[in-house]
């Protein structure tokens, strides 16, 4: 299951959010397991900004989870 929304202001358009996120599930070596990942980039007029997320589960039960995140100026000219 994937799915994806974009936002851009009418008003500023430097001010847009793009969210993705993305659901995977199957058995691997007899276990089930499950990939949950969610993604967000947004900018304003100063900066771009992206945060990941990804969890996963064994057999129903948490395994790992991490997230990751990073920003960066944006030069307008």
């Amino acid at each position: 299951d994937l799915r994806a929304r974009y936002t851009v202001s009418a008003r500023e358009p430097a001010r847009a959010i793009v969210e993705a996120t993305a659901h995977r599930g199957g058995e691997f070596a007899g276990r089930d397991v499950v990939v949950d990942a969610r993604c967000i980039t947004s900018s304003d007029e100063r900066e771009f900004r992206h945060t990941a997320e990804v969890e996963i589960s064994v057999d129903d039960r948490p395994h790992f989870r991490r997230s990751w995140s990073a920003s960066a100026p944006r030069p307008l000219a």
